[in-house]
């Protein structure tokens, strides 16, 4: 390729292959394979090259996405998914803050994605392309597994415009919300008796002592609807959280779902 190329664009990527030995190119093509190997699936290939949609559209402003990849597919072929949100990512970027409005990507169950720098990205800079984005993980720990260590959240949480802790079973997660919430101020009453041969004395004082706005346990004994949220430069919120099969106004809008079942049943909207 490289000696039969016209192009220099070429030349200059698979100039590093060139006198390679063996037994390095194939743990490359090994990983090449194994990123694109959804690609010689002819459905999964329809998504990344139809004409019937293009990125750009995205950023009219007039246009929802839903991504919806079953968890089997996503396992196995991580890549499709990345490929997708970082085609939509890029869209954003090209238009180059001329932007209708903010785009919200919206992504759950994201630590199956594995890492991707386009995500580091849209956390440092997206916010200027008019980019929102949400990602919802089940611990810390997921974040830190997939961007390195513990030093991975503290990245995230220092870009973050709000963060939001719910069902919290690690003590580790709960004592960092503690720490986070702060310490608050408390009124101790002291009583204090003393008995003599004329009689007894009762005396009675109250002191001020610092106490955590919020103890590991209380946060680990919180009910499961119940969430905190921190804002940039304001206080903890603590405060519940929407289910959608508790709301009438959200029910109406959701259809038959199998994962929320009325006996044998799925619930219907």
């Amino acid at each position: 390729i490289y000696d039969n190329s016209g192009s220099d664009f070429v030349k200059e990527n698979v100039a590093a292959f060139v006198n390679m030995t063996p037994e390095t190119f194939s743990g490359v093509y090994a990983n090449a394979v194994k990123e694109t190997h959804w690609l010689s699936y002819p459905n999964y290939a329809a998504l990344v090259s139809g004409k019937k949609f293009s990125t750009s559209d995205i950023a009219a402003g007039k246009t929802d996405v839903f991504i919806n990849i079953d968890l089997k597919t996503l396992e196995t072929h991580s890549g499709l998914a990345r490929v997708i949100i970082g085609s939509f990512l890029n869209a954003i970027y090209n238009r180059d803050g001329q932007l209708n409005g903010r785009a919200l990507f919206l992504l759950d169950e994201v630590a199956r994605l594995g890492y991707m720098r386009i995500l580091e990205t849209a956390r440092d800079a997206g916010r200027k392309y008019g980019i929102a984005l949400t990602m919802i993980y089940q611990s810390i720990g997921q974040m830190r597994e997939t961007y390195g260590g513990r030093d991975a959240a503290s990245k995230w949480f220092e870009s973050a415009s709000w963060i939001s802790f719910a069902a919290i079973n690690d003590p580790e997660t709960a004592e960092y919300i503690s720490k986070r919430c702060g310490m608050t101020t408390v009124e101790i009453d002291q009583v204090s008796r003393s008995f003599q041969a004329k009689g007894s004395s009762r005396t009675t004082s109250k002191q001020l002592a610092a106490r955590p706005l919020i103890q590991p346990h209380e946060v680990l004994r919180m009910r499961a609807d119940e969430q905190i949220v921190f804002t940039a430069g304001n206080a903890p919120l603590r405060c519940g959280r929407a289910i959608w099969f508790r709301r009438d106004d959200m029910k109406a809008c959701v259809g038959t779902n199998r994962f929320h079942m009325i006996g044998d049943t799925p619930k219907p909207a």
